[in-house]
């Protein structure tokens, strides 16, 4: 990624030969952020949560029409026509990309405007949704993920433990398509939740790795062992 961004945060679409050229569009910025957030539940390194932050910062900067995002930045190459589309087709759109991304970020960050501007992106796009919702599938799975309710999950654990292997290896074996996961060690989770608002002022229950299931911020009682936390994931109100 250093390969294709300028010195002054700009993200370029392309580089080859040891030349990056190309200013990158919506697509690029929201789906590197898509993929930084899979990274950081691949890794737990905050760093990724940081880059996504911030690349979605700058699509809101460069590319907001006040409801979904132009396909091209306002300082990159002057067009007759902004266009903004949500037709997902091999690949998912910018603005498909950007309406997950900001909705896990908000997650994340406990931050409501991250989440307002996904819900402007489903509001521009809603006529659309409704008569040919086929024709933007993935930010028909974004939608389902916003009106099914994203539940927020952090995970504290204790180094080389039992539990924290058994609880770790609990979410990453089992399909949880509604949830987004923050994990720290004890040890790191408050330098941690400095950048990551979920894991803040969480603390180990019982001499056990420790889970909390939230929606919005509000969250249910700890658990502290695998099978309470599948049964909490797997819950759906009614």
């Amino acid at each position: 990624l250093s390969n294709l961004e300028t010195s002054e945060g700009k993200l370029l679409r392309r580089f080859r030969d040891g030349e990056a050229r190309y200013d990158g569009y919506l697509f690029d910025y929201s789906s590197i952020a898509v993929a930084c957030l899979e990274l950081y539940e691949a890794t737990y390194d905050t760093k990724y949560i940081l880059k996504a932050r911030d690349l979605m910062q700058t699509v809101e900067e460069k590319f907001s029409s006040g409801g979904a995002y132009y396909e091209a930045a306002s300082d990159g190459e002057k067009l007759i026509v902004r266009q903004i589309s949500g037709y997902d087709g091999v690949e998912p759109s910018g603005n498909s990309n950007a309406g997950l991304a900001f909705l896990k970020l908000g997650a994340y960050l406990a931050d409501a405007d991250s989440i307002a501007r996904a819900e402007k992106i489903f509001l521009a796009f809603h006529e659309d949704l409704t008569e040919y919702g086929m024709n933007s599938s993935f930010m028909m799975q974004a939608l389902h993920l916003y009106l099914g309710g994203l539940k927020e999950v952090a995970i504290i654990g204790l180094r080389n433990h039992p539990s924290t292997k058994e609880m770790l290896k609990t979410i990453r074996s089992g399909f949880f398509p509604n949830a987004v996961f923050a994990f720290a060690y004890e040890d790191e989770a408050a330098q941690k939740s400095i950048d990551l608002p979920l894991l803040a002022g969480r603390q180990i229950k019982n001499g056990k790795a420790t889970a909390w299931v939230c929606k919005l911020g509000t969250c249910l009682s700890p658990v502290t062992s695998p099978e309470e936390l599948t049964s909490l994931l797997n819950y759906e109100e009614n």
